[in-house]
């Protein structure tokens, strides 16, 4: 598997290269050759190499797609001491969403001839793939409230308050509040919050205020 894995980086064009070498880090991950976190490093530098914004997206939601089941979460049959814990998958995922978002805003700026509208719905049909980051996060099983609290979400909130996109901050809050758990907002409510007033003022508070109420009050 080392050689396979080593042979298909010397593929031609950097986009087949790069989709062979996530089918073939994923067989390799299953045989367990290789401690899954460096893989996992590896692949993310890897994919770094395409820049476009749309086959960008594709190769990174690829990249999260293949790994879903190979993730060292807890309970995983890949975890283990050497190949990490849920600390390493949170961290890849969050550093896969974060590129993902960068590729999804730049994609309003591709190309200069598309009018402005055109571009939001090209934007809106694949907010899916960013999304998607979130919903494996709130699906990990070793996720607890702690880690949410003190790893997850900040740098979640932190890739939202910095991209200055309408469309982005108003998708992937909420995502958040969809996607994780009631009692998990009700303990971070203010951080919430406090994170509503820092996005673009175009963002529709409103909304995402209301969707937030009404899942707290059917929970409580």
């Amino acid at each position: 598997m080392s050689d396979l894995y080593e042979s298909v980086q010397h593929a031609g064009n950097i986009i087949p290269r790069l989709y062979l070498l996530i089918t073939v880090g994923s067989a390799y991950i299953k045989t367990k050759e290789a401690p899954v976190k460096l893989i996992l490093r590896d692949l993310l530098d890897m994919v770094k190499g395409v820049q476009q914004p749309i086959r960008g997206l594709f190769l990174r939601y690829y990249l999260l797609k293949m790994m879903k089941d190979k993730l060292p979460d807890a309970g995983s049959e890949y975890e283990g001491p050497e190949n990490g814990d849920v600390n390493d998958a949170i961290e890849f995922i969050l550093a896969n969403m974060s590129e993902m978002n960068r590729l999804w805003v730049r994609l309003q700026h591709l190309s200069s001839q598309k009018d402005k509208d055109m571009r939001d719905v090209e934007r809106n049909e694949l907010r899916v793939t960013v999304g998607e980051n979130i919903i494996r996060l709130s699906s990990l099983e070793g996720l607890t409230y702690d880690i949410y609290k003190t790893s997850v979400l900040p740098k979640i909130l932190e890739i939202i308050t910095i991209c200055k996109d309408t469309l982005a901050q108003q998708y992937l809050m909420e995502c958040v509040i969809q996607a994780f758990p009631d009692e998990y907002h009700l303990e971070s409510l203010e951080q919430l919050l406090i994170t509503t007033a820092t996005l673009n003022p175009n963002v529709d508070i409103k909304s995402i205020f209301i969707n937030l109420m009404e899942k707290l009050s059917k929970f409580a």
